[in-house]
């Protein structure tokens, strides 16, 4: 966006529950160890500027999806598919991986650590995990953070873990 001089202004939008530049995805994924959902909006500061599928499998099984901005998002897509080399992210990314019936959860530094379950990301995931915890669906969680939190909406993407046996 251009301020009133006719230059260009980063507008801070919030991800991930820290302060970020603009032209980041802020989103909701969430997962109850079966399946994995996610909205699909990309938004920068309080406009909607587009959608984007954010939950993805790889030729292994492994189920993921991840918030942040959307350049690291799709580094880290092309890393977890095999096609890049390990990407050096900002500070606002964050992953969950989904391997059988375990989560990890991924920061910049790309260090797993397994997580707890129910188990979600991003702007609406405080919404998202209390729905779960009440019973919801990770998609169904999403639908439900979509309702309330600004920065998520659009279609939801679901995809079901693939036992690792």
């Amino acid at each position: 966006r251009r301020n009133a001089w006719g230059t260009w202004r980063n507008w801070n939008v919030t991800t991930c529950g820290r302060f970020t530049e603009w032209g980041k995805s802020v989103t909701t994924v969430a997962t109850d160890g079966r399946t994995m959902a996610a909205d699909s909006m990309v938004s920068s500061g309080s406009e909607m500027v587009g959608f984007t599928q954010k939950v993805q499998r790889t030729e292994d099984g492994r189920v993921f999806g991840s918030c942040g901005a959307s350049v690291d998002c799709a580094m880290f897509a092309k890393w977890m598919q095999g096609a890049g080399e390990r990407p050096e992210l900002s500070d606002d990314f964050a992953a969950l991986v989904l391997k059988g019936s375990k989560v990890f959860y991924l920061c910049r530094k790309l260090e797993p650590i397994e997580f707890i379950l129910p188990q979600a990301i991003g702007s609406g995931s405080d919404y998202a995990l209390g729905a779960m915890l009440a019973g919801k669906t990770p998609h169904e969680a999403v639908e439900i953070a979509c309702m309330r939190d600004t920065r998520s909406g659009g279609l939801i993407t679901s995809l079901e873990a693939i036992d690792d046996k």
